[in-house]
């Protein structure tokens, strides 16, 4: 159903951004036995798992940790997602491109769609109102699991409403100093043209000839450039 599937997206949530905290369920299944339950229950305690559903999938975790290196090492939690199995029951088209067109596919998977969608009204399932993507749950482990405040969540996903990707802020060392750089040659440009034209302007009271033809003269240039620069 939709919750199990909600909590198995926090659990990956949980696995990506506290590898310490599943590291340490880890290390309690490598324990010795009598020391389990004591220290789970501390687990418990400290992660703020004491919800019932993620108390019990650590207990279950922890269990089948302790009995299979391999979930272990690959930490894969011990949860069951329930799935809505409308698949199974009315199983997706093949296609052979060596003796049907595209067009023809497309239009029996068009068909498959809608049967799968009469289907699922007829199990009663209807569309979720809202939407959940994967990082409204590390949002969500941030906050509870990591007590990060809202202003520290929304930094790291780039921006108050976290519609910015962090990955694809160039905030590094060299950037900044390359950024620096080209304000201060900007900035010396700017001072450059702006003592050229006083001096300038200086120098139209004693050659105003010779001076209006210079000013001429770099309007040109600039508008031939600009126009250059477009085409």
């Amino acid at each position: 159903g939709p919750n199990e599937a909600a909590r198995d997206c926090l659990l990956a949530a949980i696995t990506k951004r506290f590898p310490g905290m599943v590291d340490e369920l880890a290390t309690i299944a490598e324990g010795a036995l009598d020391e389990r339950q004591a220290r789970l229950d501390k687990w418990i305690i400290n992660w703020r798992c004491s919800d019932p559903w993620l108390a019990q999938v650590a207990r279950d975790t922890e269990e089948s940790w302790r009995r299979d290196a391999i979930l272990r090492r690959h930490r894969h939690w011990q949860h069951a997602v329930s799935w809505w199995g409308v698949g199974d029951k009315i199983p997706a088209p093949r296609w052979d491109p060596t003796c049907e067109s595209r067009e023809d596919y497309q239009q029996r998977h068009e068909r498959y769609l809608q049967m799968l969608e009469t289907q699922a009204e007829q199990d009663g399932l209807v569309d979720a109102p809202i939407k959940h993507a994967p990082e409204h749950f590390e949002w969500l482990a941030l906050y509870h699991f990591g007590k990060w405040t809202v202003e520290r969540i929304a930094g790291e996903f780039g921006g108050k409403h976290g519609l910015e990707d962090r990955s694809s802020i160039r905030d590094w060392l060299p950037t900044r100093i390359w950024s620096f750089s080209m304000d201060a040659v900007a900035i010396g440009v700017i001072l450059m043209v702006l003592t050229s034209l006083y001096m300038g302007w200086q120098r139209l009271k004693v050659h105003p000839v010779g001076s209006m033809a210079s000013f001429a003269l770099g309007i040109i240039v600039t508008v031939y450039f600009m126009w250059a620069w477009r085409g």
